[in-house]
């Protein structure tokens, strides 16, 4: 018979909450979180992501999605998924000529789509009333829940698609008692929107910063 010893059955009982978190996260609706502003894009500047378009979500007023949220999940390969990959890269590059910019575009996509289609990453679409305005990647590694990367649509931010999103990824976690880890540009504005729920910062190298979410951190009212 095999033993397994208490520091094995930990680990493995870290994995099956992180596991189940990924699982649980994966589809099905969700509801904005009154009380925190406009985030823009959640992970669209995660590592890799660049720093263009931070702070353009203008100056939308506070709140909540007008409708209800959806996530679902999809193949990476899905085609509404490759084009907001697409239209994130496009964005990184929007203050260059646009013939200029076409091949770095295309290499910025593709390398994202590269990174993200490698483990056991689960992409969804988010949804509003049917129609698709943003994405979020999430993974599962380490005992936790790692959000990869993310976007919302520059017409659909302003509206607390972010809060909402993160909201449910949190309490998603926070059931499963697994942490949850993002990795973020230093100057990323969504890094306050984190912090809001709770993150603190891990590490931080190279201009970025891992930030962590430990179960039972505060979250907003």
């Amino acid at each position: 018979m095999d033993v397994i010893s208490p520091t094995d059955r930990t680990v493995a009982s870290e994995a099956r909450a992180t596991r189940c978190a990924v699982a649980s996260v994966r589809t099905g609706p969700i509801t904005a979180v009154p009380g925190v502003g406009p985030a823009g894009r959640l992970a669209g500047q995660a590592a890799g992501a660049g720093q263009a378009g931070a702070g353009r979500s203008g100056a939308a007023p506070s709140g909540v999605a007008s409708e209800p949220l959806r996530l679902r999940t999809i193949p990476m390969w899905h085609p509404a998924f490759i084009g907001l990959v697409e239209a994130l890269a496009t964005e990184v590059f929007d203050e260059i000529d646009l013939d200029s910019a076409a091949s770095l575009i295309a290499m910025q996509r593709d390398a994202r789509l590269e990174r993200l289609c490698t483990g056991d990453a689960t992409a969804m679409l988010i949804e509003r009333g049917g129609e698709v305005i943003g994405y979020i990647v999430t993974a599962a590694g380490d005992g936790c829940l790692c959000i990869l990367d993310g976007y919302v649509r520059p017409d659909a931010r302003g509206r607390g698609i972010a809060t909402a999103v993160l909201a449910e990824i949190t309490s998603t976690a926070e059931a499963a008692g697994c942490p949850v880890e993002v990795e973020l540009w230093a100057a990323s504005p969504a890094i306050r929107l984190c912090r809001r729920f709770g993150f603190a910062e891990a590490s931080a190298h190279a201009g970025h910063r891992r930030l962590r979410r430990m179960p039972g951190a505060s979250t907003p009212a």
